[in-house]
């Protein structure tokens, strides 16, 4: 007698439950949004849903015009000069903008780029975000100009510091005359990736000159050629730095 084999529907069953295409529905929707998130993260576009409301209030503070201040400082060496008239031009990555090429014309000091100078520049952008890597380079054909250090400040007291400690020479070991200095870092081979936007408000500070005058006696021989440092310390914060003519 010939005995017929049962085999239950088990896979029918399974693909037409409602409870199954319940959860199909539900896996395509994670799909779909593990693609959307994996596009906005590389775009730089992402923003928590959960903190939407939060960003749009601190959208509506951040200023159309921020005052930056770019600082640079020459190494200490003799030969590290470089010429006055040599166009040095800087460019600044931030989170939410970049910005163009500035060309570095107008320091506080009488002449720039000298050995142990720090030259500062006071530039007006529109607002960048947290700058987390700038590109610094010249034009001269001939130059042993050596940088130790780019600090940037913006008007709600930000500051961000980059580290370099190189040569802008092209007959230099690295044979370079423009580098990439990325935040905190230092030099690298190519810009780094944009980090996500930060969702925090911004409140413009401003900066304060202040006038310095200092009295030398009258007594014969008492004067100095060495360098004279100040540090200026208040509420907000301290400062210190050497004074300049």
């Amino acid at each position: 007698m010939c005995q017929m084999q049962y085999e239950p529907k088990v896979k029918e069953t399974i693909l037409f439950s409602p409870v199954t295409t319940d959860i199909l529905d539900r896996m395509n929707l994670i799909l779909h949004h593990v693609r959307t998130l994996t596009n906005q993260i590389s775009t730089g576009d992402y923003i928590d849903e959960n903190n939407q409301e939060n960003l749009s209030n601190n959208l509506s503070n951040i200023p159309t015009k921020v005052t930056y201040i770019i600082k640079i400082k020459t190494n200490d060496e003799i030969s590290s000069s470089l010429s006055d008239e040599t166009n040095v031009t800087i460019k600044l990555n931030g989170t939410y903008n970049k910005s163009p090429d500035i060309r570095l014309i107008q320091s506080i000091n009488k002449i720039k780029w000298q050995s142990g100078q720090i030259d500062l520049f006071n530039i007006e952008l529109n607002y960048l975000g947290d700058i987390y890597a700038i590109e610094l380079w010249h034009d001269s054909q001939y130059s042993s100009w050596k940088v130790d250090w780019i600090e940037i400040i913006d008007d709600g007291a930000n500051i961000y510091r980059f580290p370099l400690d190189r040569l802008f020479d092209k007959y230099s070991d690295e044979k370079k005359t423009r580098f990439i200095i990325q935040r905190d870092i230092g030099p690298v081979n190519r810009l780094p990736i944009k980090p996500l936007k930060q969702i925090k408000p911004y409140k413009q500070i401003g900066f304060s000159t202040y006038t310095v005058q200092v009295k030398t006696g009258k007594q014969p021989n008492k004067v100095t050629d060495s360098s004279i440092f100040i540090q200026l310390q208040g509420e907000n914060g301290t400062f210190a730095g050497k004074i300049y003519n």
